[in-house]
């Protein structure tokens, strides 16, 4: 079993940004998220959106590049491309939280966490479990 003095449910916005500054004041912090570091926000909602967003933007500039004087008769769409795009800033920005993690001795737990008690929590990751207590 795992003690710390903070354990952090949640690799969001709030869980990681806490979790950061509770290690900066010295204690020993874990973050426990069943999915990516960085929530929905960042992994599947606002920061995708905001990329396939600029893919819109420079689509709408290209179709109307004549009324800066430049012509361009043929172009293609590539939805898979666009995606990919959108996936590959979400994971640099995830990554980006991971690195934050190791950098300020935050532990890592990937897995659903389980209140079990006042300060024991369970974490699912599967069919593996396992039991980090915080004060």
């Amino acid at each position: 079993m795992a003690k710390f003095d903070i354990a952090v449910l949640g690799g969001g916005p709030g869980g990681y940004v806490g979790a950061i500054r509770a290690a900066q004041l010295g204690k020993k912090v874990a973050i426990i998220d069943k999915d990516r570091l960085g929530g929905i926000c960042l992994n599947w909602g606002c920061i995708p959106t905001k990329v396939l967003l600029k893919n819109a933007e420079v689509l709408h500039y290209i179709k109307n590049a004549d009324t800066y004087g430049v012509n361009i008769p043929k172009y293609t769409v590539d939805f898979s491309a666009s995606i990919s795009r959108s996936r590959t800033v979400a994971d640099q920005l995830s990554k980006g939280i991971a690195f934050l993690m190791k950098k300020n001795n935050i532990t890592h737990y990937e897995g659903a966490g389980k209140l079990t008690s006042a300060t024991n929590i369970e974490v699912i990751n599967g069919k593996n479990k396992e039991t980090v207590t915080a004060e």
